[in-house]
């Protein structure tokens, strides 16, 4: 779990979102403590006191940021593939929403008391917290939209592309009735086996898969069937769609629909057999 958190951070999309969290923190820290303030911009900038407020109250909005963001992805890789269920929605609600404004209370309170004031005895309530509950409810809301179109996480183990030759020198003797791809075309059905050679196949799609099963072989259309150890790389197109790239020489437009896109993931990570499309 670590590895995967380091890893996260460290990658680029954490960065680019990060630098977008710290300027939204900044602006919120700075309409916070603006908020019903009667003194200019101007005037503003020449108060020392301007700067270590929006500072305390920027820390503040980072936290929650990264709290929210946190929350967010945790929710889509869990719920990812299914479209946005209640389950998700009733979880970012309780967690995002709920447990972030829990936070951001605890959080003033610290503040607060670290300025000599208690929260109960300040305007704190009633001045600021219904704008604070109103951007904690919008940066959950753009983060939901956000990774409704996001690609979802999908886990890939067998990657060969690589190291082609390695993995095909380590396979078992190629035969032709062990295809790597099977495929309709002018209504032929043509094999590819894992050598590259392609050839007419006799029997149809449907005899096929009831002949090798699901654990290795998907059924992704009614035009194709895959051995798992000929998929490289899956990616998400439009309509929430996955293509399917292959090990193979030659050009093939492999696309998984999106009332599959599950049964694909959960096969892929030896889950459970793919069903008959």
């Amino acid at each position: 779990m670590l590895h995967s958190i380091f890893s996260h951070i460290r990658s680029r999309f954490f960065l680019r979102n990060l630098l977008l969290l710290l300027v939204t923190a900044i602006l919120a820290g700075h309409f916070i403590v603006t908020h019903d303030r009667d003194e200019s911009l101007g005037e503003l900038l020449n108060m020392p006191a301007y700067y270590r407020s929006v500072a305390y109250s920027g820390g503040i909005a980072l936290l929650l940021l990264l709290s929210i963001y946190g929350v967010s992805m945790r929710m889509y890789r869990k719920h990812s593939g299914r479209g946005l269920t209640a389950s998700w929605i009733r979880e970012q609600a309780l967690y995002g929403v709920l447990g972030v404004v829990i936070l951001e209370l605890f959080a003033a309170t610290l503040l607060f008391y670290a300025m000599g004031f208690w929260i109960m005895d300040t305007a704190y309530f009633k001045k600021l917290f219904g704008p604070i509950v109103m951007f904690i409810l919008l940066v959950n809301l753009c983060y939901l939209l956000f990774y409704q179109n996001q690609r979802p996480v999908v886990k890939i183990r067998y990657q060969f592309l690589d190291n082609r030759v390695d993995v095909r020198e380590k396979m078992t003797p190629v035969v032709v009735d062990q295809p790597a791809l099977l495929y309709v075309e002018n209504g032929n059905t043509w094999c590819i086996d894992f050598s590259g050679r392609r050839s007419i196949w006799t029997q149809s799609l449907n005899e096929s898969q009831k002949r090798f099963g699901g654990e290795d072989y998907f059924r992704g259309a009614r035009s194709w069937l895959i051995h798992r150890d000929a998929i490289v790389s899956v990616a998400q197109i439009s309509g929430k769609r996955l293509s399917v790239t292959c090990d193979l020489e030659g050009e093939f437009k492999l696309e998984v629909s999106r009332r599959s896109v599950v049964a694909f993931k959960l096969w892929l990570d030896g889950e459970e057999d793919a069903n008959l499309s």
